[in-house]
């Protein structure tokens, strides 16, 4: 799956959208009017592994099975990017790290770029126009794409994972452990594709999804779920 530019041109950078909008003010300002904005669909990629979930950028206790827990040391350091969705044209936010790397981005569907919400996020002080190409060109990505992120070397296994195992998983739990922050996910999948060490789980709405390269992450089968972490 990818994001491709509705426009269909080469380079959705040039295709006259909207100028992005860098919030210089405390992170954690713009993350609770992201959250006012909410619910939204958090993606979240590393080595190896994708997730796309519905999201309300929960803490721990908030959302149950699912949430995020921002490092608070290493959240002063993250850089808020707003931008125009170049699939939908809704609102859409990437958290960039002092590296420049892209570590997630919340997708607002519910909010069009044009709209009061939007307007209102934008007029907000300390959040000015920017030109940048970085989020763009990383919507443009494969979900299982991680050629942006470090690899690490195939892993040995002492379990040969066949379809039937796989199938045989009513539940799955996902662990992604950033510098930035903590994602726990629970996911009960309707759909599980396999393509070679790739494997792709998802509920019966394809809301949400994961991706992950069993040759990269770490996992482990247990009574009927399987739980990935990396």
């Amino acid at each position: 799956m990818t994001w491709s530019c509705r426009r269909r041109c080469p380079n959705p950078c040039i295709a006259s959208l909207s100028p992005c909008f860098a919030a210089e003010n405390d992170p954690r300002d713009t993350l609770r009017l992201l959250k006012n904005l909410c619910p939204g669909r958090l993606l979240v990629k590393k080595a190896g592994l994708t997730i796309l979930q519905n999201s309300s950028l929960l803490s721990p206790g908030e959302g149950g099975n699912d949430f995020i827990e921002f490092d608070s040391n290493h959240l002063n350091h993250l850089s808020i990017i707003l931008f125009q969705c170049p699939v939908g044209n809704c609102l859409r936010s990437a958290l960039v790290n002092q590296k420049s790397e892209i570590v997630s981005h919340l997708i607002l569907d519910s909010v069009p770029w044009h709209s009061a919400e939007a307007d209102a996020l934008r007029s907000q002080p300390k959040i000015r126009p920017v030109q940048s190409s970085h989020c763009f060109e990383h919507c443009e990505l494969w979900l299982d794409d991680w050629s942006e992120e470090p690899l690490s070397p195939p892993r040995s296994r002492d379990i040969t994972v066949t379809k039937e195992l796989l199938r045989s998983c009513s539940s799955l739990k996902v662990s992604v452990q950033r510098e930035e922050f903590r994602l726990e996910s629970k996911l009960n999948p309707s759909f599980i594709d396999t393509d070679q060490s790739i494997i792709r789980f998802a509920d019966h709405r394809q809301r949400h999804v994961v991706y992950a390269d069993l040759n990269q992450v770490d996992f482990q089968f247990q009574q009927n779920s399987l739980a990935i972490s990396c």
